[in-house]
């Protein structure tokens, strides 16, 4: 697995929706309250529409149905949200763990700091972080400010393991990973690919690209919510 260098897109800023730039959340106001954020990987290809005026269509690589199993679930971490009554406002970084959580885990933070849970089970060999040590960066502050009103958020990396501290920071200097851009490209024809990405046919396809991939990634992340006796998106 290499550095992704994409951020997703549900989390870039939103100016129509919401002032703040980004998404508002609401949730309960508990010390012991985080954010859980899993990272999925979809096996799918993208296929262009022959017109070039429509986005096109995607499907498993395989050729099969596409779904989210248990083979999806790239990596997981969780942020504290709280710190006493006030958010814990600052740019969290936290290391990626294997698979997805399990209840004993989750059932660990609602009573204990993250951090001390976190340390507690990989000395235990319950978590397993991920192999390239990848990372994830969030940048949280009290929703009452907007974008441009917030004070200077701190960088907090007290959820990255002390003891590899620095092959943590190895791995976010990295930029092996592949753009979103040369994933377009691979789609279209050797005719387009060559003028580059400053044409009108790859700008109008970059944007079908993104449409389609997002509409599918979204239902079949609400179908595999419902599924699991959770609420739609």
């Amino acid at each position: 697995m290499k550095t992704s260098q994409l951020e997703s897109t549900l989390w870039l800023p939103v100016p129509a929706a919401s002032r703040a730039g980004g998404f508002v959340l609401h949730p309960y106001l508990d010390p012991h309250t985080v954010l859980l954020v899993q990272l999925f990987v979809l096996d799918a290809v993208y296929k262009p529409d022959p017109s070039g005026q429509r986005r096109g269509t995607v499907t498993a690589r395989t050729g099969g149905r596409l779904e989210l199993g248990s083979k999806s679930q790239l990596a997981w971490t969780v942020i504290p949200l709280f710190e006493g009554p006030y958010v814990r406002s600052g740019i969290h970084y936290a290391s990626l763990f294997q698979g997805s959580p399990d209840s004993g885990f989750l059932g660990s933070v609602i009573s204990c700091p993250v951090s001390e849970v976190m340390a507690g089970q990989l000395k235990g060999r319950k978590l397993k972080l991920l192999k390239n040590m990848g990372s994830v960066a969030v940048l949280l502050w009290d929703g009452h400010y907007g974008d441009d009103e917030h004070p200077d958020l701190p960088v907090l990396d007290g959820l990255l393991p002390a003891d590899k501290n620095k092959k943590f920071l190895k791995t976010q200097s990295s930029r092996s990973g592949k753009e979103m851009s040369h994933m377009v490209l691979h789609t279209l024809s050797r005719k387009v690919r060559r003028k580059g990405r400053g044409t009108a046919e790859y700008q109008r396809e970059e944007r079908f690209y993104e449409e389609a991939m997002g509409s599918t990634f979204y239902s079949l992340m609400e179908t595999a919510l419902m599924n699991a006796g959770y609420g739609p998106l």
